[in-house]
């Protein structure tokens, strides 16, 4: 399938959630490519009954997104591009399309997730800061959500000596909250990047934002890097070391 289709898959009114793990396998099996190798056949082959006016509408939304992505600097990769990451792949629910500033690779490197409260006291950012500066200095990219508090502050911490990497609520041009507009460009300068599964003009909602659990973004980031299959001849469980060496 296209990356305008891939797009368009993303974008289209009416279509269940529940039916997009389907439609991925689908769009990227070889034995069914060659019956679902468009939107309008890979809806078909699903049995979802949209109306032509739908798939149509939601190709014109993809056309739109692709050229605002353009102009802006967004890189936009899809399910069905080669340089998709592993990571979000493994999940059940994969995000069609992840848009991006900065440097894609840095998806596929080992990641801790730092998340926490908006409000947080001087000491917890203290904290988070001096975490995100350890673990970037060992060579661990640092996932979060580039909120105000703990968040930020584990961005400027791994900014230090390391990479980050911000996964936002709202598409990557919006940045949110507005004075972090700076942190954003330094990360993606700094071999890290900025993420969003949101296409670009999207604005920041709460439903995209943290909750009391934190950042819903960041949870679905942390539960593609849990998912990870574990390199051969290593443990699956977390090394107590990171975690002794940044306190």
């Amino acid at each position: 399938m296209t990356r305008r289709d891939t797009v368009a898959l993303a974008l289209l009114r009416g279509f269940p959630g529940r039916a997009l793990p389907e439609a991925l396998r689908l769009a990227t099996s070889a034995p069914a490519t060659r019956s679902c190798g468009s939107l309008t056949q890979l809806v078909r082959r699903l049995g979802l009954g949209l109306p032509g006016a739908c798939i149509r509408d939601a190709r014109e939304r993809a056309d739109e997104s692709l050229a605002r992505a353009e102009e802006q600097g967004v890189r936009p990769v899809t399910w069905t591009d080669r340089a998709y990451p592993p990571c979000p792949a493994a999940i059940a629910d994969p995000p069609p399309v992840l848009w991006l500033r900065g440097h894609l690779e840095v998806l596929d490197t080992p990641s801790v997730a730092i998340v926490g409260s908006r409000t947080a006291s001087r000491y917890a950012r203290d904290v988070a800061e001096q975490l995100g500066s350890d673990l970037a200095d060992r060579g661990v990219t640092v996932v979060s959500g580039l909120a105000r508090g703990v968040d930020s502050a584990a961005h400027r911490g791994a900014l230090d000596g390391g990479r980050t990497v911000a996964v936002l609520g709202s598409s990557v041009e919006l940045v949110y909250p507005p004075e972090h507009t700076d942190l954003a460009e330094a990360i993606a300068a700094k071999g890290g990047a900025v993420v969003s599964e949101f296409p670009p003009e999207t604005p920041p909602r709460p439903a995209h934002f943290p909750s009391a659990t934190g950042s819903s973004a960041v949870c679905r980031w942390r539960s593609w890097w849990s998912r990870r299959p574990p390199a051969a001849g290593r443990s699956s469980r977390p090394d107590s070391r990171w975690i002794r060496g940044a306190r």
